[in-house]
């Protein structure tokens, strides 16, 4: 089943209603395309994101999956920015298949950092992007 808007619409209002206001607990990077979040009080659920080139999808998956992670500078940036990080809504960009979670973490001072993880799912041109409160771009994945 191909992901449409109404799809994502629809997945977006349920990580706002069963994921936000969690903290991701952890990220888990399957492979090249695909990426595990866990979350800290409804751990019954992750959240699946597949950038896989022709059909991305995001969608929930019952908690006793589990996968060993794939080390590289995707992972690397997403257990530092991400991991930890308290999710406090998610929203769809444009009406367009673009979904921005909204990320709260403390740095080391305790001096409260926003970031935005931008997930486009949309067929050939799928990427991955982290950005600073100021939307300068701290990292950025392509898939292709």
């Amino acid at each position: 089943m191909k992901l449409n808007l109404s799809i994502l619409r629809k997945i977006n209002d349920d990580i706002n209603k069963n994921v936000a206001s969690n903290f991701i607990t952890n990220v888990v990077v399957i492979n090249s395309s695909d990426i595990l979040f866990s979350f800290s009080f409804n751990n019954k659920i992750k959240l699946l994101v597949s950038l896989n080139h022709n059909n991305p999808f995001i969608g929930f998956i019952d908690s006793g999956y589990t996968a060993h992670t794939e080390l590289g500078q995707l992972n690397d940036n997403l257990r530092k920015y991400v991991k930890g990080a308290y999710l406090i809504k998610s929203e769809i960009l444009n009406d367009d298949r673009v979904l921005k979670l909204t990320l709260h973490k403390s740095d080391d001072f305790f001096e409260k950092q926003t970031y935005y993880l931008i997930i486009e799912l949309i067929p050939t041109i799928n990427n991955i992007i982290l950005l600073e409160e100021s939307n300068k771009v701290i990292f950025a994945k392509h898939y292709s």
